[in-house]
Order: C-alpha cells, then structure tokens, then sequence
C-alpha cells in the first residue's frame, strides 16, 4: 500500500501519543525540521502545506511565522496523527493568548501521493477555500516511507505556486538510521526466508536529485546536519523507534508465529551494541539530509 509514512494500520492513539510528547520533548526530527523552517524562510501571508505532519509539532510552529493572514495546511495517512494533531491545535486556540497559535490548521487524512488529490478533489475539499497554490511544501522526516516518490513530487509540484519551494529532511540510503537495526536482525536466518515488510525506502543522493528532477525541480541544493540524542535505557530508545516509526521498527507479523518473539527480543538485543560503556544509556547519532527545491 502506498502511503506517505508506514502503513496506518500498524499505528494506535498511543504511539500517536508517545510521539507528540517526544516532539515537544525536542526529538531530532522534529529539530530537523525547525532547520528546514528556517532554511526555507517561511514567512507571513504564506500558505504551507506539511506532508506527513504526523501529530502536528512542526505544523504548529508553522502557523506563528505565517501569521493571521496566512494559511496552513497538514496531511498525514495515519487517522490516529491527525486526530492528535486537531486535538492539540484546538487546546493551543482554547488557551491563553500567548500559548495560541496564530491561524487555524485544516487537518486532512490522506497519503502524500495523493496530496494534490485530497486538497483539490477529496472529501475535505470544502475546507480549501479558494483555487489552492502553495507556497511552501514540507515533507519532514517523511520521504522514506513514500514508495512512490515520484507520484508525490509530481503532485507537489502541481499544487506549489509559481514561486514556490518544496523542503525535505531525513536520511538517505548511505547514512545510518535506526531502522537499520530492524533490516539487520531480520535480515539474518532464520527470518531471512521471509521477505522483510515494512522498510524504508531511502535513496542516495544521486537518486534524489534525479527525482527531483525528473519531476520539475530543476533548482536544488542539500545541507548535512548532526544530530545527537540521549535516552535513558535501551527500552527508552525502543520505544522512541515504536513511536517514530508508526509501529514499524518491532513489526515482525508477517513472520510465523513461532519466530515472532524471537524476532523483537533479538531487535532489542541488537539495540543493546548502541549503549554506552556499563551504563543503560544509549546515544545516538544520526546525519541528516536537508533539502530545498524548486522549479528554478
């Protein structure tokens, strides 16, 4: 099933929970994001669409630049995000002055390959006012669950205005993420005689400039950034990878039943090589790639 993050089914309103209390804890994604913000110079009147928004951290932050006169719209395939994210928008417009965000969100369920579709033609449609042009598309920490790339960019490059700037963040196939843990173990016997479901679908550098320019973005540049985080145990981190990841990292289903739990508790050791000396803390490290694009 094509989405544009893991498939919504794996997910429940308790990651959904886990996830946004570890954005607004400060997760390097979602500092990852702040960075695309600010590189893509988002101000106010603009109209921003965040791609994957997930529970709506960044989406919010959003809504402060651009200001009353703006507009801002996010979509995420995961029903459980998007409820979490409506509800945390009306908490910020019920509360006090200085806590409130600036415009309304329009929150609307759907994939990123079907983006132009859900905000010109879907059922929400109606919460569009107007012909929709965007200013700003943000896809953060997203791209790698998209498998059909170039559907999704093409779609974002119909809906950009004529100006306008597509922003991306996150890994790439060559730099280290944590859901190599779960491809190595899995990859192992005796799970290997089982096809992997549920891996990213990162691409390389030279593979995301093709991309992007096969579908309209002839103007492009990239910036790396580090990123470093903390957690308190293995199970902490665990946890983070559950949440971040819709329910994806400890997803062995597909396997036999017999093999299942031998699967995750073989996960979780592997987890165990990323602590830190004789502590129970584990620190992780992770490249990002930052991109901004547009048709010239």
């Amino acid at each position: 099933m094509a989405s544009s993050a893991p498939k919504p089914q794996l997910d429940t309103s308790a990651l959904a929970e886990m996830y946004s209390v570890m954005n607004r804890q400060g997760s390097y994604q979602n500092a990852s994001g702040l960075k695309l913000v600010e590189m893509l110079d988002i101000h106010k009147g603009q109209t921003v669409v965040d791609l994957g928004c997930g529970t709506g951290e960044l989406t919010r932050h959003i809504t402060t630049i651009v200001g009353e006169y703006g507009r801002v719209v996010g979509i995420d395939p995961s029903a459980d995000r998007i409820e979490k994210a409506r509800s945390l928008s009306h908490a910020d417009t019920e509360g006090p002055s200085s806590q409130a965000t600036a415009t309304p969100v329009v929150y609307l369920v759907g994939a990123a390959e079907d983006a132009e579709t859900v905000l010109l033609e879907g059922e929400h449609a109606q919460n569009i006012d107007g012909e929709f042009r965007a200013d700003v598309v943000i896809m953060n920490s997203v791209f790698h669950w998209i498998e059909n790339k170039s559907k999704a960019l093409k779609g974002v490059f119909n809906i950009l205005a004529e100006d306008g700037k597509l922003g991306i963040s996150g890994g790439l196939s060559d730099l280290w993420s944590p859901m190599d843990i779960r491809k190595a173990v899995l990859s192992r016997s005796p799970f290997s005689e089982h096809p992997i479901e549920g891996l990213a679908h990162y691409v390389s550098s030279a593979e995301m400039v093709e991309l992007l320019e096969s579908t309209g973005f002839r103007g492009h540049h990239r910036e790396f950034v580090e990123r470093e985080r903390t957690f308190e145990s293995v199970e902490a981190f665990v946890k983070f990878c559950e949440a971040s990841t819709s329910g994806q990292f400890l997803h062995v289903d597909y396997l036999p039943e017999e093999l299942r739990m031998r699967a995750r508790e073989a996960i979780r050791k592997e987890c165990e090589s990323l602590r830190q000396g004789d502590g129970p803390e584990v620190v992780i490290k992770a490249t990002l790639a930052i991109w901004v694009a547009s048709e010239e």
